[in-house]
């Protein structure tokens, strides 16, 4: 093989194999975010701004912090988070309103994607329930969203 030929042969090589590699390691990623940018542009043409729902997590936390608040969100932000078994109002920074959600989601998409389990409501596009993190060490959780509200 002559020395231009060979050359070709390694770029080729080495272009093909740079190609794989960059197709490759984003895809989890990539499929992420197509689907959260789908399901925010679904949450942003609804125009709920002032609305409830119910949020629950499922974490290594405080135990005041775990399982379902009623919240109430104003003009986009937390205005009351009640504890939906005891009726206790808890401080508003407990929960997150459903556009802060989305913004976990796409750090949890780009930092971990294979630890990243996330469903989003077919018709409003809010995480339903979004798995995030390694729980087993204790870096990790589970947020449920549901009975979603709109708000006079």
């Amino acid at each position: 093989m002559s020395s231009t030929r060979h050359s070709t042969a390694i770029a080729g090589l080495l272009l093909g194999l740079s190609l794989a590699a960059c197709a490759t390691e984003p895809t989890g990623s990539l499929e992420h975010t197509l689907r959260i940018e789908g399901a925010e542009d679904r949450w942003r043409a609804a125009h709920l701004t002032n609305y409830s729902f119910n949020s629950t997590v499922y974490c290594f936390c405080l135990d005041e912090f775990v399982g379902t608040k009623r919240v109430t969100v104003r003009e986009g932000r937390v205005i009351s988070v009640v504890d939906a078994r005891t009726g206790v109002l808890n401080p508003v920074t407990w929960r997150q309103p459903i556009d802060s959600l989305f913004a976990l989601v796409r750090r949890e998409a780009l930092a971990n994607p294979e630890l990243l389990d996330v469903s989003f409501d077919g018709r409003l596009g809010f995480p339903r329930r979004i798995s995030y993190g390694d729980q087993p060490v204790d870096a990790g959780g589970i947020i449920t969203i549901d009975d979603v509200r709109p708000n006079p």
